[in-house]
């Protein structure tokens, strides 16, 4: 019997400018996209399709995401 391996589906995202991919899965959150980029989510604000969205947010394949780091100092 051959096994047949699942195509794992890429999600693109802009981080801070820069193109990134990630692995998607339906009913992913931005919560889940956040912790999968190495983030926390008080260093950074998620914009999907030009609105800024809390941490519950589902995410789409299709959706436009940009991930914005927050920078402090003095």
């Amino acid at each position: 019997m051959e096994l047949k391996s699942e195509k794992k589906m890429k999600l693109k995202v802009k981080v801070v400018g820069r193109e990134r991919e990630v692995d998607y899965f339906p009913g992913m959150s931005v919560k889940d996209l956040i912790s999968s980029l190495g983030l926390t989510p008080d260093i950074c604000i998620v914009v999907k399709n030009g609105q800024v969205v809390t941490e519950d947010e589902k995410i789409d394949i299709s959706d436009d995401i940009k991930v914005i780091t927050a920078i402090s100092g003095g």
